[in-house]
């Protein structure tokens, strides 16, 4: 009686592991363009195959249909998409935060045009509090003023003063909001790092299992601690380099083994002729030796960092490294190192490599 109930039933469970978003385990969904900006994949609108997709652990890619599958995907979990070259998500939804497996996550995406060369800005170390907002308007203000406009804002991490050390949860909320709500109006996407400062816990007493703890605190907070994305045909690799050794919990610089093992899968579906722009908080001394072998062979543009509050461009081997000043220069309080003062870095992407200029902040 059961062998004959299972032959009945067989075929149901086939057909419904074989339907998009049916899938018994993991996190499913289609990348497609949105022509008419419904959010939904309606008929005779573009689903975009090779579509590289992660959860952070894992990376995919989309099938014919723009359909991907990832089948481990923890619960919860941070789903974010490799943007390809000549669209942008609707809504700038890049990544989704995702508490179950089940309904599809789809993301659902609109052309749009580039600029060669193209531009983007570099600020670093904002280490927001409320008494600097009046500053941070005005560097806000003047990078909507740049003209052609920049194609993207990227921050280098030490987004908020110190969220290491506080212990409460709502501080710990609020440290954030205050710093996204002042950057809201950028004029362009604002694209975050998390830098030593702001990975709740690595410098306090916050439980290990507390939510808000470490980058589990910053994906919950602001988002992905590691991803990337491609823009006019480059491959921009966004790294965590701050560690902690969950034996000791010794917090040191330098990338954390689950974010070499996502580089490695990245970069195994990324065309090893694509050019290479990094970012990571801390500068690549810490991380060079091993994150390198990852890169053999592949054109790496410039290392973009912060961490020391000066501006400073150094070879380092093969790699030109870009150290941004610190848009709080020293902590709010006067110049930074060497004499930096606040400010962003100005970056020109272009067929013949890239061009910077470090411009003091107002």
């Amino acid at each position: 009686m059961r062998q004959r109930l299972f032959l009945v039933l067989l075929p149901v469970l086939l057909l419904s592991l074989s339907l998009p978003g049916c899938q018994a385990a993991g996190i499913s969904g289609t990348v497609f363009v949105d022509a008419n900006d419904s959010g939904a994949l309606d008929p005779g609108e573009q689903a975009l195959a090779g579509v590289p997709v992660s959860d952070g652990r894992e990376v995919v890619v989309t099938d014919a249909q723009g359909q991907y599958l990832l089948k481990a995907a923890p619960s919860p979990a941070l789903v974010r998409l490799t943007v390809p070259t000549g669209y942008w998500p609707r809504g700038d939804q890049w990544f989704q935060r995702v508490a179950t497996a089940g309904p599809p996550v789809d993301f659902p995406l609109q052309e749009r045009p580039y600029r060669t060369p193209w531009r983007f800005v570099q600020v670093s170390d904002v280490h927001y509090i409320v008494p600097a907002q009046p500053l941070v308007r005005r560097f806000v203000e003047e990078v909507a003023a740049l003209d052609p406009p920049p194609a993207l804002v990227i921050s280098t991490g030490d987004l908020v003063n110190d969220a290491g050390g506080v212990t409460d949860g709502d501080l710990i909320r609020r440290l954030f909001a205050q710093y996204l709500a002042a950057l809201s109006d950028l004029p362009a996407p604002l694209l975050n790092l998390a830098g030593n400062h702001d990975l709740p816990g690595y410098g306090g007493k916050l439980p290990l299992d507390d939510p808000l703890f470490g980058a589990r605190g910053f994906e919950a907070l602001v988002g992905p601690a590691w991803y990337s994305l491609d823009y006019a045909g480059h491959h921009l690799v966004m790294l965590l380099a701050t560690r902690r050794d969950p034996d000791t919990g010794q917090v040191s610089e330098g990338v954390p083994e689950e974010c070499l093992r996502w580089l490695e899968k990245d970069l195994a579906v990324t065309p090893r002729d694509r050019p290479l722009l990094l970012f990571s908080h801390q500068p690549p001394k810490s991380w060079q030796a091993a994150v390198a072998p990852l890169l053999a062979g592949r054109k790496i543009l410039g290392v973009f960092c912060g961490h020391h509050h000066r501006n400073k461009v150094y070879p380092m081997g093969d790699w030109t490294v870009f150290e941004d000043g610190a848009l709080s220069g020293g902590w709010w309080m006067g110049l930074g190192p060497e004499n930096t003062p606040r400010g962003y870095r100005l970056v020109t992407v272009g067929p013949d490599g890239v061009t910077s200029e470090y411009k003091q902040a107002p």
